[in-house]
């Protein structure tokens, strides 16, 4: 798997469903959406060798993608401030802001979980983007959970803004102080952040807001996501990885 490739599979479809083909017309062998069974919300739409593609009742989009590569992952599996470290470097070189890194399993497979927001060009709003990869020694998959604004956008901000009280304002930059914040490093700064809005503490009061969506399908995953014994059978990533 590339950095590239990652970034790709975090970002969107945009370049993969192009050559994605109907389910029906994938042989039984190479069929990718038959090696993890899902939570029964996640429609097949379609698939190919690289990626398959469902949607669940409200039209959110899950993916798993599958990288027949030595995985470029800049830290070890256990090390989750490195991790942390690596995944903040790859959100902001792609204009993504950090959410989440932390060490999961799904099943008895290691894997790396993150969520991520990103800004949607064609309208106002964030795309929330939620992920588990899991590494091994010579490929990787990564599952991939996306829901996005629509309609009217900005709500969650303004009622938690209203919460916290008139904001007080940088004088040089006319940034909001404390409003953007890095989920790890208090004294991170970026572009585009994390802002306080983005606390899980709020997604009770806000169930149907994509973040809050994201973060329970990320839950039902890690709790009920099985693996097929073939890839169970994988040889373990370790980094650094053989010729990397």
């Amino acid at each position: 798997m590339t950095l590239r490739s990652l970034v790709n599979a975090l970002l969107g479809r945009m370049q993969e469903e192009p050559s994605a083909v109907p389910a029906q017309q994938v042989a039984v062998a190479s069929r990718l959406s038959q090696q993890f069974e899902l939570p029964a919300q996640w429609v097949l739409q379609q698939e190919n060798e690289r990626i398959a593609i469902f949607r669940n009742e409200v039209g959110d989009v899950l993916t798993v993608n599958y990288f027949m590569a030595v995985p470029d992952i800049e830290a070890s599996i256990d090390d989750v401030d490195a991790l942390r470290a690596f995944y903040r470097r790859t959100a902001e070189a792609n204009g993504l802001a950090l959410i989440e890194t932390e060490l999961a399993q799904l099943t008895t497979l290691r894997a790396v979980r993150t969520l991520f927001k990103a800004r949607m060009n064609q309208i106002r709003g964030f795309a929330l983007i939620g992920a588990y990869t899991l590494p091994f020694a010579d490929r990787s998959y990564v599952i991939k959970v996306e829901s996005m604004e629509q309609g009217v956008t900005g709500m969650r901000e303004a009622v938690v803004m209203a919460l916290m009280g008139p904001p007080q304002i940088h004088e040089a930059t006319g940034e909001l102080i404390g409003w953007g914040q890095d989920p790890y490093d208090p004294s991170h700064r970026a572009e585009f952040m994390r802002n306080q809005a983005d606390d899980q503490k709020f997604d009770a009061q806000f169930p149907d807001h994509p973040l809050s969506k994201v973060r329970r399908y990320l839950v039902e995953l890690e709790s009920s996501v099985q693996a097929d014994s073939s890839i169970r059978g994988l040889q373990p990533f370790s980094y650094p990885a053989q010729g990397h």
